[in-house]
C-alpha cells in the first residue's frame, strides 16, 4: 500500500457507494422528472390557454350575436319603419322616445338613438346627443351599407367607452330611412373577462387594447403604430385621446395589422418569457389574446423537482443509515474472525470457532481451519525431520570423536616410528595422494601425510612387523571412516538446504 494512504473499513466501502449512488440516482430522477414535467406542463398550459381563448371567444361572440339580433329585431319594428317612412313634420318623437326608453328595461344600454341617412341624431335617450352628427363613425357607415355595425369606442359626447351596435331601418318603400343605434355598457362586456387567471387582452383591428386584465395596459397599443395607423385612428375619432404608448408586443401588433387569423406565439417580454394564443372574431374586427408566463411555470416545476430531490435525499439518508446498521451487525462476524486470526498468529489459538450463521463467513472459517490443520501437520513433519537430522549429526559427531581418538593413536605410533622405537618391514607401496586426490578436509590431508611418512619409514626399515600391521589397520579404518563421515555431512547439508 502506498505510504500515507489511509485504509477504509469494509463498512465505509459499502455505505458510501450506496449513499452516493442513491444521491446520483436522485439527481438523475429529479432532472428527468423536471424535464418531463416541464414538457407536459408547457403542453398542458398551451392546451389550456387555447381552450380558454376559444371558450372566451365563444362567450363574447354569443353576446355580440345576442346584441346583433336585438338591433336587427329593433330595426324591423313597425313603429321604427313607420317613423322613418313619415315626413319630419308627422313624426312623433315623444312617442318614439318612450318606446326607446321602454326598450332598455334592464338598463344594460348606455344610450339608444336614431340617426337619419346623413348621421344626424333624430331621437335619443340621452338629451346631449341632439344636434350631433355621427356620420363619421364606422358603425354608421356599415349600417347604411346594409350591414350590422359593431364598434368599440369612447363617446365623443359622453366620454364613456362602450360597444356600439347599429343597423339600417328601411322605409315602407324599401329605401333606407335611417339607422338605429344601441350603446352597450362597457361593464357588460368586461364582466365576462374578469374570471381569467392568465393575462387576457381584448384588442381592436388597430391593435389597441380595449380591455386587459392589467389595468395599466388599457388604451395602449400592442406595439409601435405606424404614421398611417395613427392617422386612421385619429380620423375615426374612436378615442378622444392620442395613442402614444405600447406594451412591447411587436409580433402581436404585426399579426393584427395583417388581419391574420388564429395563431400561437412564443416570445420574450420585459416581464419574462411567455406563450400566447390569439383568436380572431369571425364577424367583428376584434382579437382576444391570452398570455401565460413560462418562467412562472418553470419556477413552479423547479420547486416540485426540488421537493422530489429533497425527498430522495431523505430517502438516501435513511437507506444509508439502514445499510450502516445492517453492515455493522454483519461485520461483527468479520471482526470476530480477524480477532481469532490475531490469536492464532500469537500462538494462543489453534482453531477458529464457527460462531456465525452467515454462509460465506462459515466457508471462510472452514477453509482457514483446513489451512491451519495442514500447517500444523507440515510443522510436525519438519520438526520430525529436524529431530532425525539432529540425531544423525550427533552420530556423526560421535564418529568424528572416535576418529580423533584413532588419529591421536596414529600420531603417537608415527612419533614412535620417527623416534626409531619401531623397525617396520617393507610394506606394499601406496600412492596416498592418488588415493585421496579429492582431499577436501584437514583430516584427509593428515592421512596423506601419515601415509607418506609411513612409507618412507618402512622403506628405511625402521618398523617392526607388528607396528606395520597396526599402523596399516589404523590407516584403513581412518580412510573408511573419513569417507563415511564426508558422505554423512553431504547428506545432512543437502537435507538442511532442502
Amino acid at each position: 500500500m502506498p505510504e500515507g494512504r489511509k485504509l477504509r473499513s469494509l463498512r465505509d466501502k459499502i455505505v458510501r457507494p450506496v449513499f452516493l449512488m442513491t444521491i446520483l440516482a436522485g439527481i438523475a430522477i429529479s432532472l428527468v422528472a423536471f424535464y418531463f414535467t416541464w414538457s407536459n406542463s408547457i403542453a398542458s398550459e398551451q392546451h389550456h390557454i387555447e381552450s380558454l381563448a376559444e371558450e372566451k371567444v365563444s362567450s363574447i361572440e354569443r353576446v355580440f350575436q345576442s346584441e346583433t339580433l336585438v338591433i336587427e329585431t329593433l330595426a324591423d319594428q313597425p313603429i321604427l319603419i313607420d317613423f322613418f317612412s313619415q315626413t319630419s313634420e308627422l313624426r312623433n318623437t315623444e312617442e318614439m322616445l318612450e318606446r326607446l326608453e321602454a326598450f332598455n328595461l334592464g338598463g344594460q344600454y348606455h344610450v339608444t338613438y336614431l340617426l337619419d341617412p346623413e348621421g344626424n341624431v333624430l331621437v335619443s335617450t340621452d338629451p346631449t346627443f341632439y344636434g350631433k352628427n355621427f356620420g363619421f363613425r364606422s358603425y354608421f357607415q356599415e349600417a347604411i351599407n346594409g350591414g350590422t355595425g359593431v364598434e368599440m369606442a369612447i363617446g365623443v359626447v359622453s366620454g364613456v367607452p362602450g360597444y356600439y351596435f347599429s343597423h339600417g331601418v328601411l322605409k315602407n318603400d324599401g329605401t333606407l330611412g335611417g339607422v338605429v343605434v344601441i350603446k352597450v355598457k362597457d361593464e357588460t362586456m368586461t364582466a365576462m373577462m374578469h374570471s381569467v387567471d392568465n393575462h387576457l387582452m381584448f384588442v381592436d383591428d388597430f391593435g389597441i387594447i380595449l380591455y386587459s386584465s392589467r389595468d395599466d395596459e388599457r388604451w395602449k397599443s400592442l406595439g409601435p403604430l405606424s404614421e398611417e395607423e395613427q392617422k386612421q385612428i385619429t380620423d375615426s375619432k374612436r378615442f378622444n385621446f392620442e395613442i402614444t404608448s405600447s406594451i412591447s408586443r411587436p409580433l402581436l401588433q404585426e399579426t393584427v395589422s395583417r388581419h391574420s387569423l388564429d395563431a400561437f406565439f412564443s416570445y420574450s417580454t420585459p416581464e419574462g418569457n411567455v406563450y400566447a394564443v390569439m383568436n380572431h372574431f369571425e364577424k367583428e374586427h376584434f382579437y382576444l389574446i391570452i398570455e401565460t408566463d413560462v418562467d412562472a411555470i418553470s419556477y413552479q416545476i423547479g420547486i416540485q423537482a426540488g421537493i422530489i430531490f429533497l425527498v430522495i435525499l431523505i430517502f438516501a439518508f435513511v437507506i444509508g443509515l439502514l445499510v450502516y446498521i445492517l453492515t455493522s451487525h454483519q461485520l461483527k462476524a468479520f471482526r470476530t474472525l480477524v480477532s481469532s486470526i490475531e490469536e492464532i498468529r500469537a500462538g494462543r489459538l489453534l482453531k477458529i470457532e464457527e460462531t456465525t450463521k452467515t454462509k460465506e463467513i462459515r466457508q471462510i472459517v472452514t477453509v482457514l481451519n483446513m489451512m491451519l490443520a495442514r500447517q500444523r501437520k507440515t510443522q510436525e513433519s519438519i520438526e520430525l525431520q529436524i529431530q532425525e537430522r539432529t540425531e544423525e549429526l550427533e552420530r556423526s559427531n560421535r564418529m568424528l570423536i572416535g576418529r580423533e581418538l584413532r588419529m591421536i593413536e596414529l600420531k603417537r605410533a608415527l612419533a614412535d616410528i620417527q623416534s626409531g622405537k619401531a623397525s617396520p618391514r617393507l610394506p606394499q607401496m601406496i600412492d596416498w595422494k592418488k588415493r585421496f586426490a579429492d582431499a577436501a578436509s584437514f583430516e584427509e590431508e593428515v592421512i596423506i601425510a601419515l601415509g607418506t611418512s609411513y612409507q618412507q619409514n618402512v622403506m628405511n626399515a625402521q618398523l617392526s612387523p607388528n607396528d606395520e600391521q597396526r599402523i596399516q589397520r589404523l590407516l584403513d579404518i581412518l580412510i573408511r571412516e573419513s569417507k563415511e563421515h564426508r558422505q554423512a555431512l553431504e547428506e545432512l547439508s543437502k537435507t538442511y538446504e532442502g
